[in-house]
């Protein structure tokens, strides 16, 4: 024996429900991560976005980083990135942890996880996104001027 408990579903006492706290620091270590790939693709999704409307050569992936890596070295594709990792770290912890809570509300004291509907995590996932959002928005926006900062 293995020691591990194959059967399912869970009984009452198998799993703890989980801290708030700790759903805030997996969703920020999540983003944390998260924040060094959404970074340079964002610097570049921006780069575009500010090209297409003063070029009227069509642009692509490629020829952005080219131009950043030409013009900035390097360390241009970094432009943004400490901005992009602290929103990313604060939006993801937040989000689930809000997510985490607003499902332990709707359970209550006496409902199990599985008794919820797909209403309850379409509900808990939609507010917790727009109450993400909306702390993070104004972060978000500093974040894209870094980025196209010192565009030509």
């Amino acid at each position: 024996s293995s020691g591990i408990n194959a059967e399912w579903p869970l009984r009452p006492g198998d799993m703890e429900t989980p801290k708030i706290s700790s759903t805030y620091i997996a969703g920020s270590v999540s983003g944390l991560l998260a924040g060094f790939i959404s970074g340079p693709t964002e610097l570049i999704k921006c780069r575009l976005q500010v090209a297409g409307t003063k070029s009227k050569k069509k642009l692509g992936n490629v020829e952005v980083i080219r131009h950043i890596l030409k013009t900035e070295g390097i360390n241009g594709m970094r432009r943004g990135l400490g901005i992009t990792v602290s929103r990313e770290l604060v939006s993801s912890g937040f989000y689930f942890a809000t997510y985490e809570w607003m499902i332990q509300w709707f359970r209550g004291p006496n409902k199990r996880i599985d008794e919820l509907t797909s209403m309850h995590m379409v509900l808990a996932g939609g507010i917790s996104g727009m109450l993400s959002w909306g702390i993070n928005y104004p972060i978000d926006v500093v974040k894209s001027r870094i980025q196209i900062d010192g565009m030509n």
